[in-house]
């Protein structure tokens, strides 16, 4: 009997804020971050829907995605947040304690969970801000959050 090791395929797309990495195994997406350049692109389906998918996000077609994200890389408290994170529509916001008392966790837990999200916009962490309306902490920059919850509001 042989292991297949599947390794890791990456593509780049470039948006309105940044170039995004996107990385996948196992037909599934690990992670989608902000890095500074392409770099080398594997070919994929995947990767090529999840660019598809993602460019029609960006030029306001699209609201929802069909995306196989792998949850399984998460840990039981991630998973919570992240899937109660989902509920949020296209355009609204919710905010860290709301989040928190659907999961059943501090304000704060929610906030170091959604500064590790690995896969931005499919798991929109953009759409949290605080009690009073403000924004805070995005790991890919409070601009890019601005950028993104305006670009959601012209619907």
């Amino acid at each position: 009997m042989y292991f297949i090791n599947e390794m890791t395929k990456k593509g780049y797309l470039e948006t309105p804020i940044g170039v995004l990495e996107i990385c996948v195994k196992n037909d599934k997406i690990k992670s989608i971050q902000f890095c500074e350049k392409k770099g080398k692109e594997d070919k994929d389906k995947l990767i090529e829907k999840t660019k598809k998918e993602l460019k029609e996000y960006f030029e306001g077609k699209r609201k929802e995605f069909d995306l196989p994200v792998d949850f399984e890389q998460f840990t039981e408290s991630q998973k919570k947040v992240y899937k109660s994170l989902l509920r949020v529509k296209y355009g609204e916001v919710t905010t860290y304690s709301t989040l928190g008392k659907e999961c059943f966790l501090h304000p704060r837990a929610v906030g170091q969970i959604l500064k590790r999200n690995c896969v931005f916009i499919l798991i929109p962490c953009h759409r949290v801000v605080d009690v009073k309306g403000n924004l805070r902490g995005f790991s890919a920059g409070l601009w890019r959050k601005k950028y993104l919850l305006e670009l959601e509001k012209k619907k």
